[in-house]
């Protein structure tokens, strides 16, 4: 018996419930990821695979592949739409089911869809911390409000069904592909413009599962940096102010239920304190933003968001104004929103910090539309998932579940209190600046 692989925001061996089924249940196994058409595609006139998302992306592919080589199998890379290919893919080699892990994402419930009108498609696992068929409620009866959802699933750790279950185990072996299988894998990275940050980076992000685990042990256990998380996180400079898992994240390098894990071991043999169940809390957020996207579907990735509010089907473009060109390029001549922007451009990363400014600068003092910011980010952020961009752009617009609370909000109060002495805006723009 043939089955497929289908390896989409799971690019790793540890805690892989979809890679441990389709090794228990093949005798035949196809590995395969897609660029697809929910990978690179123009939005608002702006591709959306940057060149730092596209480098990260290719070093974790060449990884996972050479990792499933390491366990007799091999990763076939291909690109097109999702569903063609893995329609074709199905006829030529018989299989019997195509294996996937859960996404909530709004267009990849479409692939979805798709998928099952020509195949049996077993989900097993996903993307999230939690698994969304277990909550207290159903998606669709998701709380309006974080500090609920957090409160609930809080309350019940190690009582209920909810309650985070222990890492799968990585297999030992895996089965053979199918013999005299036609298909060419790609073996360039498809992405004309795919580079490196720059040396000016906070650190060093590479892909793959490796330096994913690498930075775990060296965040928690070596640097013991989480113990001081709560009151570093709003730092700009430096690569231990926080834990900059989310790149790794995001393409699945990196499985939340081993983070989740790893910090409660932190907490029995070292300390538990706020920062630790801070760390815990981002992670909770990042689910919420799945769970959410899952429950709106298109809502929030349109101009009224989460909350459905009525917007112009004019089209936008990032092309419209030289005011989105300035912010864009980190020429506003507001130094804060310019250095943050600046770092973006040359090292696809920014803080946690800087993003909930030139976010609310955009949207409050410049008055564009978010959809424009949040298709930049979506191009730039090696972190970029679809769920946590545009939520977080949906709460930072004010439309999202949970209002948020930015009267009087000024660039300049946003830069004296975390950037009293200009280091950061020195360090990206120059001393000059």
């Amino acid at each position: 018996m043939t089955n497929i692989l289908w390896f989409r925001k799971n690019l790793r061996i540890h805690d892989n419930p979809a890679l441990l089924k389709a090794s228990e249940s093949s005798e035949r196994l196809i590995c395969v990821f897609i660029y697809d058409e929910i990978i690179h595609y123009d939005q608002h006139g702006v591709q959306s695979l940057g060149p730092y998302r596209a480098k990260f992306l290719w070093d974790s592919l060449a990884e996972l592949k050479k990792s499933l080589q390491a366990l007799g199998n091999d990763l076939i890379i291909l690109r097109g739409d999702a569903a063609e290919v893995l329609e074709e893919l199905v006829a030529q080699s018989h299989a019997k089911s195509v294996i996937a892990p859960h996404e909530c994402g709004y267009c990849e419930q479409l692939q979805e869809t798709a998928v099952k009108k020509f195949c049996n498609l077993e989900i097993v696992g996903g993307a999230t911390l939690l698994d969304i068929n277990e909550l207290p409620s159903e998606p669709a009866s998701l709380p309006n409000s974080f500090i609920l959802f957090r409160r609930i699933i809080e309350n019940n750790w190690d009582e209920q069904s909810w309650a985070i279950k222990d890492c799968v185990d990585s297999p030992k072996k895996l089965p053979p592909k199918p013999e005299n299988l036609s298909l060419d894998t790609m073996a360039i990275d498809p992405i004309d413009d795919s580079r490196r940050a720059s040396d000016k980076a906070v650190m060093t992000f590479n892909g793959g599962e490796n330096a994913a685990l690498a930075r775990i042990q060296s965040y928690l256990w070596t640097g013991n940096n989480v113990e001081n998380h709560k009151e570093t996180r709003n730092q700009l400079l430096g690569s231990d102010y926080s834990s900059k898992l989310s790149p790794w994240l995001a393409n699945g390098c990196l499985s939340p239920r081993h983070v989740y894990h790893e910090i409660r071991r932190f907490e029995k043999e070292r300390v538990q304190n706020e920062s630790t169940h801070w760390l815990i809390c981002q992670l909770l957020w990042r689910d919420y933003y799945h769970f959410a996207s899952y429950k709106h579907g298109a809502d929030m990735f349109l101009g009224g968001g989460m909350r459905g509010q009525g917007c112009s089907k004019k089209k936008i473009s990032i092309d419209e104004s030289e005011l989105i060109q300035k912010w864009c390029h980190g020429k506003t001549g507001q130094t804060f929103v310019d250095a943050n922007m600046t770092e973006l451009l040359e090292t696809g990363y920014m803080s946690n910090r800087g993003r909930q400014s030139v976010s609310l600068y955009l949207i409050r003092e410049l008055g564009l539309d978010w959809r424009l910011g949040a298709s930049w980010f979506e191009r730039y952020l090696i972190d970029f998932e679809p769920c946590n961009n545009y939520g977080n752009w949906n709460f930072q617009a004010g439309i999202g579940h949970d209002i948020k609370k930015c009267n009087g909000f000024k660039i300049t109060e946003e830069a004296r209190k975390h950037d009293p002495e200009g280091r950061y805006q020195d360090y990206w723009l120059g001393s000059s600046s």
